[in-house]
């Protein structure tokens, strides 16, 4: 699948992002007040305090993007090793009332090299590609994903048992797990405390796109492929 034009050089907006923020990415353009209530709901504090850090998210609002679709942006993000879910705002987060997002995972499986026989489960039963989040949902879903706590098929899964098909309460695979990324609460000028991740500022992303980036080395040499 090819960068669509209009879509190259994507990856530097994303580039210097902390990699346990949430990346959203608007295409759905135009009507301003949805989308500002969409990005208030993304930043609200996270965690049980009403007081606590606001989520990490990184918003990308550019033109090319506008109703841009999921296989378009899957193609245009596919080559950052470290992003394995990426969110869009389109119309029916904005004219929803639970305005949620798809989630769409950049992981797949490379059904070429599956054999028909011993993986058939796998060829006949795809894994879920996407599902929708409420915005307060999103930062959970991204770290969840990120750190192996939860699969994105579980994800999946408990967001089609709602009667929305919408999922508001990412848990952990794993008791205790929740605790990696429970946000740290310390005094105004302290040093962060480890393993805290290092945050950069929030700014949502707007305007014309750099040139691209180089690229980044998979993880893992069994990483499933990227569209």
């Amino acid at each position: 699948m090819t960068v669509p034009e209009g879509l190259e050089g994507s990856l530097p907006e994303t580039a210097g992002r902390d990699l346990l923020d949430a990346v959203v990415i608007r295409t759905a353009c135009g009507d301003d007040e949805p989308w500002n209530a969409v990005v208030g709901e993304l930043r609200r504090p996270w965690g049980p305090s009403s007081d606590g850090p606001a989520a990490g998210v990184l918003v990308v609002d550019a033109p090319a993007w506008s109703e841009a679709t999921a296989d378009e942006v899957l193609a245009a993000v596919g080559g950052d090793a470290y992003l394995d879910v990426v969110f869009l705002a389109d119309r029916h987060t904005m004219e929803s009332p639970a305005h949620a997002l798809p989630a769409l995972t950049t992981i797949r499986e490379d059904e070429d090299h599956l054999d028909p026989v011993h993986h058939r489960e796998l060829v006949e039963s795809p894994e879920p590609r996407e599902f929708r989040a409420a915005p307060a949902a999103v930062y959970a879903v991204h770290v969840h994903v990120a750190l192996g706590n939860t699969g994105f098929a579980e994800l999946a899964a408990a967001a089609s048992a709602e009667p929305d098909r919408v999922l508001r309460r990412p848990r952990a695979r794993q008791p205790g797990t929740a605790a990696l990324i429970r946000p740290v609460h310390r005094p105004a000028g302290a040093a962060p405390a480890l393993p805290a991740p290092v945050r950069q500022p929030r700014e949502v992303v707007r305007g014309k796109r750099s040139s691209a980036a180089p690229g980044r080395a998979a993880t893992s040499a069994t990483r499933r492929t990227r569209p």
